[in-house]
């Protein structure tokens, strides 16, 4: 066995270690004991060769078990863990040591700690905490906070445990303070982005994020279009970027006749810097590690080697932060660069026919997509058809855009212009990107060793290039049509999902084919994504209950991306520029409207939508009260869904509507100003569904929460629970 080979298999069981701990959440105790058994036969039989392989494969099983036992247990005992469990409140001084997350509801940003005050007494700590603030501190910022600490719940709690944040806060008060010991950095980033946003605009938008990462002022159609064009990578710093100022470095450094050492000095240097400046993002901190390792590797003519250089790097960076393993961004570098340095040369020779310069070209974007596509369609559902040639086109720009946005943002924005256009005209093209229904993930790890054994098999069978060109175009096909099918199963019976948009509401309704949507969220692209994600491209009707921003919010870009048969609204007067720029859209695409009233229905197959308000008499409420409210029956199963709606207008409804039901969508996100103790009693649903996120309104309301556990039903919260799926025959609701 090669010493390659050998590298890899003692990898391959450190991942499974990390993989079996974290799944069963091995004692600390144990994983212990395992390591130092293994590393006890490991010195006894050190001479038995045969044996010492297979006790060495066994060490590093036992290593990835310690490892990540031991990271499980350290962020258990955190001082801030216990907090948050208490609900205590704290003030905590620290700095912001992540960049800035912006959102219609504030920013969110990590905050790492120095010291906790609690109940008077002072204490030393070193850990993260999420903030979530109106303010808008600079990366390296000094900051006091002051509120109370929680823990992180639902779906994102195993996300940000994976980061090492042990808890959230929601300060009631936040201070800048004079001091920091990354403050330098962050005058840095803040003086270069007002270096390039002295004319703001798109390009030097653009601009700003291949430099530093900060995409604040990108807009959401240029990132739509990036994305859909396969260049999302150009606006969020990668190992893409990392290889940009590597081969950039290398060239002016050979170019001047350094030596080999001095060149991985300078690299690692400057490196390290480009980290601080992008905020030590992690996946630019990976990158580095991988890049520093193959390059000396490469240095040391061990071109043999590299991809032992690069199993080396996923060894520490593994044994450093286990963690990493669960990370997208990692598992997609490593893809990116074991493809390119397998499959590029393998496709080089293949493309036998093409001139020189041209099969390089293509070799490297045609092996590094072959990596990473079957995993970016399953995370995000879409592939970009033309990512191939939009890569040869754009990424060479991206060296020189880096460069001159230092040295000549006017020379740079002719770059950054270039690569807007070629993602504009690219994204616009019908054809340029695919929507994948969600497949079983079983189906993608099967994929990468099935395509290794093709082309091993192109490798070693000298076929012609008109041949391979046939085979790969009906392999495409193939696997096109398998993963397309795939979504196109219909439910058999009512499908009712609650997307987890946060703080707002967006409800799917599928029945015998039909697609529903009420309400989109506040977010501008995610329940569109949502929607592509699982195959669906029609709808047949959506509902606007009201125009508020966390229910209008995510329908333009919708609207705009799905055929729509019919739009439902209720007639209140806004003037809100979405719901301005809604009905625009809706009268251009020549989208039916239907303005509805009390006593309205609505037939979709067996599905009946029965219209219990607006009326006529609440056109002086507010617009949540004008919420458009809807009882839903399939067969024997009611689901009602309330809007916005306050306890004074549920009074209204009480005498005129039959409001019983089995599944109840609380009204606005669990205000304590809806959903009153008479509703509910004439209601008496089973199930009941809030939807909410973070927010600063103390939603849900606790005594709203009591009111609904003293019927007797069962209360399910998107954001403690995460996207809500209820099932029916008609007769029997079942939940995911």
């Amino acid at each position: 066995m090669s010493r390659q080979d050998k590298v890899v298999y003692l990898l391959a069981f450190l991942i499974v270690g990390i993989l079996i701990s974290d799944y069963l959440q091995v004692s600390l105790i144990i994983a212990a004991v395992l390591l130092a058994v293994s590393l006890l036969l490991l010195i006894i039989f050190i001479n038995k060769k045969g044996l010492v392989w297979l006790i060495s494969l066994f060490v590093f099983f036992s290593l990835g078990l310690y490892l990540t036992s031991y990271q499980i247990n350290d962020l258990k005992s955190s001082q801030l863990y216990k907090l948050a469990n208490k609900k205590a409140f704290v003030a905590v001084k620290g700095y912001v040591c992540s960049k800035i997350t912006s959102s219609s509801f504030g920013n969110t940003f990590t905050v790492k700690t120095s010291r906790i005050n609690y109940l008077g007494k002072d204490y030393p700590n070193s850990e993260l905490i999420l903030v979530s603030s109106k303010s808008s501190p600079v990366y390296g910022q000094s900051v006091l906070l002051e509120g109370r600490v929680l823990v992180i719940e639902g779906k994102a709690k195993s996300y940000y445990y994976r980061q090492k944040v042990q808890a959230k806060i929601t300060p009631s008060r936040l201070t800048y303070l004079f001091s920091s010991k990354l403050k330098i950095i962050g005058k840095i980033r803040q003086n270069i982005k007002r270096h390039i946003l002295v004319n703001k605009d798109a390009p030097r938008a653009l601009m700003l994020g291949a430099l530093t990462g900060d995409i604040s002022a990108i807009s959401d159609t240029d990132k739509d279009n990036l994305r859909s064009a396969g260049l999302a990578h150009m606006w969020s710093v990668s190992g893409l970027h990392v290889g940009v100022i590597v081969l950039g470095l290398l060239f002016i450094l050979r170019f001047l006749k350094s030596s080999p050492r001095l060149q991985i000095i300078l690299v690692a240097l400057s490196l390290l810097f480009y980290s601080a400046l992008s905020g030590f993002a992690p996946p630019v901190l990976r990158s580095s590690v991988m890049a520093i390792m193959l390059l000396l590797a490469w240095i040391n003519g061990r071109k043999k080697n590299i991809l032992t250089a690069l199993a080396a790097s996923m060894f520490i960076l593994l044994i450093y932060d286990p963690f990493m393993l669960f990370s997208l961004s990692f598992i997609l570098s490593c893809l990116a660069i074991f493809f390119l340095i397998y499959l590029s040369p393998i496709i080089f020779d293949l493309l036998k026919d093409l001139p020189s310069k041209l099969k390089n070209a293509l070799s490297v974007s045609l092996a590094a997509q072959i990596g990473v596509a079957p995993l970016i369609g399953l995370c995000f559902g879409q592939l970009s058809l033309s990512a191939v040639v939009v890569n040869i086109l754009a990424v060479p720009a991206l060296g020189p855009l880096m460069f001159f946005t230092v040295f000549s943002p006017t020379i740079g924005r002719v770059f950054a212009l270039y690569i807007l256009k070629i993602a504009y005209v690219f994204a616009n093209f019908s054809f340029s990107w695919v929507y994948f229904p969600t497949v079983p993930i079983w189906l993608v790890v099967l994929y990468y060793p099935a395509i290794i054994f093709v082309f091993k098999y192109f490798k070693q069978r000298e076929i012609t290039f008109r041949f391979n060109r046939v085979l790969i175009i009906v392999l495409v096909f193939v696997c096109t049509v398998s993963f397309w099918s795939l979504g196109q199963a219909k439910p058999a019976g009512l499908k009712v999902t609650f997307i987890n948009v946060g703080q707002g509401d967006s409800i799917l309704i599928q029945n015998q084919g039909y697609n529903s949507l009420i309400d989109g969220g506040a977010d501008r692209s995610q329940v569109k994504d949502y929607l592509l994600h699982r195959g669906i491209k029609t709808l047949d009707l959506v509902v606007l209950t009201h125009g508020d921003h966390d229910h209008i919010g995510g329908l333009l870009a919708t609207v705009d991306s799905i055929r729509v048969k019919l739009l439902v609204c209720n007639s209140f007067p806004s003037d809100s520029s979405e719901q301005l720029s809604l009905m625009r859209l809706v009268k251009h695409k020549s989208i039916k409207k239907k303005i509805v009233n009390k006593g309205d229905l609505i037939k979709l197959g067996q599905a009946r939508f029965y219209i219990l308000s607006p009326t006529c008499t609440n056109l002086a409420q507010t617009e949540n009260n004008h919420s458009v409210v809807i009882k839903l029956t399939y067969g024997q199963a009611r689901f009602l869904f309330t809007g916005d709606i306050d306890s004074g207008f549920e009074q209204e409804l009480l005498p005129k509507a039959d409001l019983s039901c089995d599944v109840l969508k609380v009204a606005h996100h669990g205000s304590g100003l809806g959903t009153s103790k008479n509703f509910l009693q004439e209601a008496r649903p089973k199930l009941a569904v809030i939807s909410v996120g973070h927010n600063e309104y103390g939603h849900p309301n606790r005594s709203l929460l009591s009111r609904i556990k003293g019927i007797g039903s069962k209360i399910y919260r998107t954001d403690k629970d995460g996207t809500i799926v209820f099932t029916s025959n008609g007769r029997i609701i079942s939940s995911n």
